[in-house]
């Protein structure tokens, strides 16, 4: 907020260039008076009237232009800020001009900010370079891209707006051309490190799926594929795993048999780096095309090998990860989940164990999700050490660290486990484990995923079953009566209202309320 005292200082300023502003205007008059035709005269004459001519934001990006200066660049970004009007379609033209023409290699910060503040701003801006791109359509995306990640990110935009495009044509023509593009620098740069390509390729196909996948061959999509490696950053796996759902919701079967063929021909090298692709791709698509990465999981052979390749491989940390995170997306299909429990229990006990880093609790996850599914079936594999109950401790342990990572893995192994009555009663008798529960969540951000397990961990101890009405009490008792019977295990007394309230009371008495509020806050600042 400006203080008075800046306030009347800025009073003062205006006021003395208004001032200013007058005096050299009466000194001019006077000077034409007496010398009209003096070429001094004249040229301050021209020379103050074409400045009061130029817009200043035309100023701004001239200077910007000749001299790379930080301080204009922040000039031009200051006054993109305050402003909110449309520019004239003649200034923003010249602007674009300035600031796409000053040629730097690698681009920079503040050229990326400023150009993308004015193609956001400006729909002449956006026009302006739908017009080049019908131009020269490689030459004008290889200079955007190359300023930075904002200004590449507006290549599709405008590529999508029709708005800036002459004729829906013209604009579909480049549309399909930017895609191109966008997917052969993808694969120029092997990994796209700061998912600059992934974000126009992931943009353009939610938007115009069906008629870009074509535009996607084996190579292209292999490329998308190999993003989705674990040790790249969220953002860049977050990025390819929106292209690739996109792009198998489209191109059905030639999709899922480029998918099976990239997992496949992987696996069969058995590198390391091969085995680490094969593994993450198959866990970022479990979720999205489960009934064919269920089929590769569950082909003869696989898991009855995985757990020795593992073990061979032990000494690469990465490997395991990779392992580890499809084993923990696999367990989706129920299928699956049997086929885990049955060949890779005794493993994840042992990595639990003796692993470091990450992986105990990843380990760890995966039993929760396996023990927790299955703890009211005579599963093979049920007669391993390792109960659903048995992991808990070591998610409490993690949820106590400092690692964000082992928070959100023992948050998410949590909520699983929670799932049986046991675990919540246990849990919710746990004073000092609650108050740690809500420092923790106090601690995160609103959209971490250690907010969503931890919200879903107390949904769980919170949860009382369904009101029923007479006719489904009736209903239900002869369920449970036919049940008995068959000596079907029936409703745990742990999840009885009496028990619910009770847990319901230790959760406001260490400050969910408090929390809630909290959070509410963080999800809705205004």
């Amino acid at each position: 907020m400006t203080s008075s005292k800046d306030e009347e200082k800025a009073i003062e300023l205006a006021q003395q260039a208004i001032r200013f502003v007058a005096s050299a205007s009466r000194a001019l008059r006077q000077a034409v008076s007496l010398a009209p035709e003096n070429p001094q005269v004249e040229a301050a004459f021209y020379k103050i009237q074409s400045d009061d001519a130029i817009h200043p934001l035309l100023r701004y990006c001239q200077k910007y232009n000749q001299d790379g200066d930080k301080t204009s660049g922040k000039q031009v970004l200051e006054f993109l800020e305050r402003s909110n009007a449309l520019l004239p379609v003649d200034v923003t033209e010249r602007c674009m001009e300035y600031v796409v023409g000053k040629h730097n290699l690698h681009g920079d910060e503040l050229q990326d900010l400023i150009l993308a503040s004015l193609l956001q701003q400006n729909p002449a801006a956006k026009r302006f370079i739908a017009k080049r791109l019908q131009e020269s359509v490689t030459v004008i995306f290889d200079t955007i891209y190359a300023i930075g990640d904002r200004s590449a990110s507006c290549l599709a935009a405008v590529a999508l707006d029709p708005s800036a495009w002459s004729t829906e044509s013209a604009r579909n023509v480049c549309k399909r051309d930017v895609f191109q593009l966008f997917i052969a620098k993808l694969m120029e740069s092997g990994h796209d490190h700061d998912g600059r390509a992934l974000k126009g390729i992931s943009r353009l196909l939610a938007a115009s799926a069906e008629e870009l996948q074509n535009f996607v061959d084996q190579e292209g999509f292999e490329a998308i594929l190999v993003s989705l490696d674990d040790r790249l950053p969220t953002e860049v796996q977050g990025q390819a795993m929106l292209a690739t759902a996109k792009y198998l919701e489209v191109s059905g079967e030639k999709g899922q048999n480029s998918l099976s063929a990239f997992i496949t021909t992987r696996l069969q090298r058995h590198t390391n780096e091969d085995l680490i692709l094969a593994f993450s791709a198959a866990a970022a698509v479990f979720p999205i095309v489960p009934s064919v990465a269920s089929t590769l999981f569950l082909t003869e052979g696989f898991l009855q090998t995985l757990v020795p390749m593992l073990e061979l491989k032990a000494k690469n940390a990465k490997i395991e990860q990779a392992a580890l995170d499809m084993l923990s997306a696999a367990c989706i299909d129920s299928a699956c989940r049997d086929a885990v429990s049955k060949y890779c229990s005794d493993w994840l006990e042992h990595i639990v164990k003796n692993g470091k880093d990450q992986r105990p609790a990843m380990a760890a996850v995966v039993l929760a999700k396996v023990r927790g599914a299955n703890s009211n079936k005579d599963q093979r594999g049920q007669d391993s050490n390792t109960g659903v109950d048995d992991v808990v401790p070591k998610f409490k342990d993690l949820m106590a660290g400092t690692e964000e990572k082992s928070k959100q893995s023992s948050m998410e192994g949590l909520a699983y486990a929670s799932m049986q009555p046991k675990v919540k009663q246990q849990l919710a008798d746990d004073k000092a484990f609650i108050k740690g529960l809500i420092k923790t969540l106090d601690e995160s951000t609103a959209s971490s995923m250690t907010m969503f397990g931890g919200l879903t961990l107390i949904n769980n101890l919170t949860r009382y079953q369904p009101t029923l009405s007479e006719e489904q009490k009736r209903m239900a008792q002869l369920k449970a009566y036919a049940n008995a019977s068959k000596g079907t295990q029936q409703a745990d007394p742990l999840d009885d209202d009496t028990h619910v309230t009770s847990r319901c009371k230790s959760l406001i008495n260490a400050g969910i309320v408090s929390l809630a509020v909290n959070i509410s806050k963080k999800l809705s600042p205004t």
